[in-house]
C-alpha cells in the first residue's frame, strides 16, 4: 500500500467518524421536532376543536338574530300581497259595478222607451177614436139640423156653444134647393092626380097654394087615401133626397 492510498484511506474513516457524530446530532434534532410537532398538533387540535363550538354559537347567535329579521320580511310579504290582493278586488268590484250600471241603465231606458211608446201607442189610439166619435157627432148634428131646417126652417138656438159650427152658405143654398124641389113635385104630383080624375070623370076639388102649402079633398075616402099615399111618397123621396145632398155637402165641408 502506498503512502497515497493510507492518506486516502485515513481521509475516509475521519468523514465516517464526523458523519456518525452528525447523524446523531441530526437524529435528536428530528426527535425534538417530533416533539415540538406532537405538541403543536395537540394545540391545534384543541383550537380547532375550540373554534368549531365558537362557529356552532355564532351560527346559533345569528340565527337568533336573523329570526326577527325573516318573520319581519315573511310579514312584511304577505302584507305587500295581501294589499295588492286587496287592491286587485277593489278594481275589479268597481269595475262590475259599472258594467252592471250600465246594464241596470240600459234596460231602465229600454223599458222607459217601451212604456212610452206604449202610452203614446194608447193616446194616439183614443186621440183617434175620440177623434172619429166626434167627427161623427158632428155629422149627425149637421143632419139633424139640416132635416130640421128642410121640414120646419131656420134654426134658432139660444146659447149655442161654438161646438157646434153654423151651417154653411153652401149647406143653405143646397137646403133650399131641396126645400124648392120638394115643393115643385108636390105641386106636379097634384096636377097629375087632378088630370088623373078629370080623365076619369072623378071631379073632386083640390085646394093648393103656389108655396106649396097642403092640399085636402072633399071626395070619398078612396080618393083621400090615394092623396094621402101620394103625399107620403113624395115627402119621403124628398127627405131621402135631402139626407142625400146633406151627406155630399157635408163631404165637401
Amino acid at each position: 500500500m502506498t503512502a497515497g492510498h493510507q492518506r486516502m484511506l485515513t481521509s475516509i474513516l475521519k468523514k465516517g467518524s464526523h458523519f456518525s457524530l452528525l447523524g446523531g446530532t441530526i437524529k435528536k434534532e428530528l426527535e425534538k421536532s417530533n416533539q415540538a410537532l406532537g405538541a403543536a398538533k395537540l394545540d391545534l387540535t384543541k383550537k380547532i376543536e375550540e373554534n368549531e363550538d365558537l362557529h356552532a354559537e355564532l351560527s346559533e347567535i345569528k340565527h337568533i338574530y336573523r329570526a326577527p329579521k325573516n318573520c319581519y320580511n315573511v310579514r312584511s310579504f304577505f302584507e305587500a300581497r295581501y294589499t295588492y290582493n286587496l287592491n286587485e278586488l277593489y278594481k275589479q268590484i268597481s269595475e262590475l259595478e259599472k258594467q252592471k250600471k250600465g246594464e241596470l241603465s240600459s234596460k231602465i231606458q229600454a223599458l222607459e222607451d217601451q212604456l212610452v211608446s206604449k202610452f203614446e201607442g194608447v193616446l194616439e189610439s183614443e186621440r183617434d177614436e175620440l177623434l172619429g166619435k166626434h167627427m161623427l157627432l158632428q155629422g149627425e148634428i149637421h143632419m139633424l139640423r139640416a132635416i130640421f131646417f128642410v121640414k120646419v126652417g131656420p134654426l134658432e138656438v139660444k146659447n149655442e156653444t161654438a161646438s157646434v159650427p153654423a151651417l154653411s152658405d153652401e149647406l143653405v143654398t143646397n137646403f133650399k134647393i131641396v126645400k124648392d124641389s120638394w115643393s115643385d113635385k108636390m105641386k106636379s104630383l097634384v096636377t097629375e092626380l087632378e088630370a088623373y080624375q078629370l080623365d076619369h070623370g072623378e071631379c073632386s076639388p083640390l085646394y093648393h097654394s103656389s108655396s106649396g102649402s097642403s092640399s085636402t079633398t072633399t071626395d070619398s075616402p078612396s080618393h083621400n087615401s090615394a092623396t094621402a099615399d101620394a103625399h107620403h111618397h113624395t115627402t119621403a123621396t124628398s127627405a131621402s133626397n135631402a139626407q142625400t145632398t146633406v151627406a155630399c155637402a157635408l163631404a165637401k165641408t
